[in-house]
């Protein structure tokens, strides 16, 4: 009998999504920006209707593009300003759960700058002093966070 499929292999997608990085912290370089559109679902609840426009980052080494929802963009908004400065940046994409239209919650990705000395024109990064939030998982929990992010430059393939 042969080995059988993950669930992403099961079901491809041209889009990164929380399976591809559950578990762990990917450094990743912005390479693109740029707009989609996606037609409505059957089952949308809007009803028929014109195809909505999404922002789509495209990520150095990544097979798969992100689609970059408001809560993100805010985030990168806030690191970097307007998005014609986001290019070459790099962010730490993670998961963590969120809340889905239906009110329940779901595995999501979220990032964050990835800011170096030398990102920020050589200035030692401010010391956060917020706790970490808790990690559900004990074994990822026993692990320090350096060891938990993965670095991926130009180089690299990131693992989506």
């Amino acid at each position: 009998m042969s080995e059988i499929p993950s669930f992403a292999e099961m079901f491809p997608s041209r889009w990164l999504k929380a399976e591809d990085i559950m578990g762990r912290e990917i450094i990743a370089t912005i390479e693109g920006i740029g707009n989609e559109e996606f037609d409505r679902r059957d089952d949308d609840k809007r009803g028929p209707g014109p195809a909505d426009k999404k922002n789509v980052l495209r990520f150095t080494g990544a097979e798969k593009e992100f689609i970059l929802n408001q809560t993100n963009g805010k985030t990168l908004f806030s690191a970097f300003g307007e998005p014609v400065n986001w290019i070459g940046k790099q962010c730490v994409l993670f998961t963590m759960e969120v809340q889905n239209p239906s009110g329940g919650t779901t595995p999501g990705v979220r990032l964050r700058a990835h800011l170096t000395p030398e990102a920020m024109g050589g200035a030692a990064p401010a010391v956060d002093a917020t706790p970490p939030a808790p990690v559900a998982d004990a074994a990822v929990a026993d692990t320090p966070v350096a060891d938990r992010v993965e670095s991926a430059g130009a180089e690299d393939d990131l693992p989506f």
